[in-house]
């Protein structure tokens, strides 16, 4: 569990024990709701990115 810690190999370790059927199927879950809140907080990072960049973009005459 430790190993989803690491950025690149987590994310790739996450995508394997989600979608393998000889995980056991509490690991398969968990791994699939890790899996959702990782596109939620990338969903969520990009959008208050775009939100900033057009606020900084509006303040472009002041």
């Amino acid at each position: 569990m430790f190993l989803v810690g690491i950025p690149l190999v987590g994310l790739i370790l996450l995508i394997v024990w989600a979608s393998s059927h000889s995980t056991p199927l509490s690991k398969r879950n968990w791994a699939r709701a890790m899996l959702l809140w990782v596109v939620i907080a990338i969903v969520l990072f990009m959008l208050m990115a775009i939100l900033g960049g057009i606020g900084l973009a509006a303040m472009e005459g002041y």
